[in-house]
């Protein structure tokens, strides 16, 4: 239990590093920076699904920290259940899903807003 409890914290920082640099890279000027333009132009549509989907693909940092988590979440449970470590339990996925989810947002959301500020 302490391994996957290692696992998890070591891919909750993890999580939380790769949405900071994505962030980054997502702003003007950066090596990704054409991304705002593209976001912008999904603003101004008057398709409602574009609309909602411009927050949590870099418009808001909470919806974009939430977005990069839970694909995150996919990730280590892919991993998780590639070893041996991981004996699929629908009830304890769902916990690790609300613990990892909410840790993971909150820490990501705090390495974007305040981290290096």
């Amino acid at each position: 239990m302490i391994t996957i409890a290692l696992y998890t914290a070591f891919c909750i920082v993890a999580n939380a590093c790769c949405v900071k640099i994505m962030h980054v890279l997502i702003q003007e000027g950066q090596l990704l920076g054409g991304w705002q333009r593209v976001l912008q132009r999904m603003d101004r549509s008057d398709d409602k699904l574009l609309n909602a989907l411009t927050k949590p693909l870099g418009y808001c940092e909470f919806c974009f920290s939430h977005l990069l988590s839970v694909i995150g979440f996919i990730v280590f449970i892919t991993f998780m259940n590639s070893t041996d470590l991981w004996a699929f339990n629908i009830a304890a996925s769902i916990v690790w899903y609300m613990v990892y989810v909410s840790c993971s947002t909150i820490l990501s959301l705090y390495f974007l807003t305040q981290l290096f500020k």
